[in-house]
């Protein structure tokens, strides 16, 4: 999510990047890069305690990186 994001707001034509130690290339997903952006957004507006359950999550799961 956070390369395709990157590719849709630089312009790129596509995404490139490494998942599982294997080279990926595909062409970016605009929607993507929103849903992402909605993400961060609904992130951002927890208060202190709710933020701290869902980092504890986060962490667990492995998707922290999405909120960095």
């Amino acid at each position: 999510m956070i390369a395709n994001a990157r590719a849709v707001q630089s312009g790129a034509e596509g995404v490139k990047t490494e998942i599982d130690g294997q080279a990926r290339v595909q062409q970016h997903f605009t929607y993507q890069a929103t849903c992402l952006m909605w993400l961060r957004e609904e992130y951002g507006a927890l208060y202190a305690g709710a933020r701290a359950q869902v980092d504890a999550v986060l962490a667990v799961a492995g998707c922290e990186v999405l909120f960095v």
